[in-house]
């Protein structure tokens, strides 16, 4: 399937993907970010530290999971409106 407008499919492809992480991590509960810091931290997950001044590992990762969500929302918001621009401009130079 080829696509004219890359600048929008790909800003709703990005804005899809964030909105769906951030309702599947909504409607687990903060699941879904806790199965991410057990994959990301392995056996460590929420371990206490054995050096002073190492957080714990996957502490927060609710966070991380939401900031990230967020950033591809943003980024899919502003490929949309880069692809409807380039949209409106086309139909105007016909």
């Amino acid at each position: 399937m080829k696509y004219k407008n890359k600048a929008l499919f790909n800003g709703l492809v990005l804005f899809t993907i964030g909105g769906i992480t951030l309702f599947i991590e909504r409607i687990t509960n903060y699941g879904f970010s806790s199965v991410i810091g057990k994959l990301y931290c392995g056996d460590n997950y929420l371990q206490v530290s054995s050096q002073p001044g190492d957080g714990m590992c996957g502490f927060n990762m609710d966070m991380v999971v939401g900031m990230a969500s967020f950033l591809l929302i943003v980024t899919g918001l502003l490929l949309i409106l880069i692809g409807v621009v380039k949209m409106i401009l086309k139909r105007r130079k016909k």
